[in-house]
């Protein structure tokens, strides 16, 4: 890697700006902690909230409104106006490569895990960014063990799990990419994009693809039955069956394209969270099923 500051009687001056991209919000305390024990790292935080492990797929900057009208039609029905982080983020990539243009000294830092959401944050972000030559760096930490709070040893899922004090090491593994490997990633990402799914999986190191938008409908099914549950612990279960940490907005969406096909009964508002049966129960709704995700799995 090379040299990002010079030392001089103690003051941290920098000879290049870095913007530091996570796709992980939960990161950003750890990353801000690090900065007071590693002052090289202190630098701009740029949080890409927008979860690519299920909607359209973006492979050039100009569709980003595509997206954004699928999110609000799908996912973010009750939001009215645009102030929702996630609909902030094609401005907040475009101010991004502005500023790669304007200023050849500022590079871009990627903290990433092979977890899922972090993999297609990285290949969704490469539209905006790719033609930047060894000027976007990747950490990479993939089967790489790291020391938690208890100073045991242990390998992140994703970039949240690591403490402050382990970015300092983390940084040493900064890669700059060439064009060309980002190009290469763009034309993975392309593919998926011509698949026209809805829904992706990991299938491999900074690998994934598309499967079913309907692939845990049948969780979402087996975590229901004829006594009615409340929406979070349904919710809870499903997650905990499923393996999957992604958002509310995602699984309530799936939920009613299981509801409109008949297949489950609600009593209440969606965005109120409703309670949730199997078709045809005979249980009055005042009773409520709450079992913990635990018991739903040991039934």
């Amino acid at each position: 890697m090379h040299g990002i500051v010079i030392v001089e009687n103690e003051t941290v001056i920098k000879v290049e700006r870095i913007v530091h991209v996570l796709f992980d919000p939960d990161a950003v305390t750890f990353l801000q902690q690090a900065f007071d024990i590693d002052p090289t790292l202190r630098d701009d935080i740029l949080v890409l909230e927008d979860d690519y492990r299920y909607g359209p797929v973006i492979a050039d900057s100009h569709e980003w409104e595509i997206r954004k009208q699928w999110l609000k039609n799908h996912l973010f029905i009750q939001q009215e106006d645009d102030d929702k982080a996630v609909f902030q983020e094609g401005s907040l990539r475009q101010q991004l490569r502005e500023n790669m243009k304007a200023d050849e000294q500022l590079h871009v830092w990627i903290w990433m895990t092979n977890h899922l959401r972090e993999v297609c944050g990285y290949f969704s972000l490469l539209p905006w960014i790719s033609d930047f030559d060894q000027r976007v760096e990747l950490i990479f930490l993939h089967n790489l063990p790291f020391l938690n709070e208890k100073f045991q040893l242990f390998f992140p899922e994703k970039i949240s799990q690591i403490p402050a004090r382990e970015y300092p090491k983390a940084k040493r593994l900064a890669t700059p990419l060439s064009s060309e490997e980002m190009i290469a990633d763009r034309e993975e990402w392309q593919k998926l994009q011509q698949q026209n799914s809805l829904l992706r999986k990991t299938t491999g190191e900074r690998k994934c693809t598309s499967i079913a938008v309907d692939s845990y409908d049948e969780t979402l099914l087996k975590c229901c039955n004829t006594d009615w549950i409340r929406l979070s612990r349904l919710l809870s279960a499903s997650r905990q069956r499923s393996g999957m940490d992604i958002g509310d907005e995602f699984w309530i969406w799936r939920l009613k394209q299981i509801h409109a096909s008949g297949l489950i009964e609600i009593q209440g508002e969606w965005h109120q969270k409703p309670l949730i049966r199997i078709a045809g129960g005979e249980q009055p709704a005042a009773q409520v099923n709450d079992l913990s995700a635990d018991e739903m799995n040991n039934e």
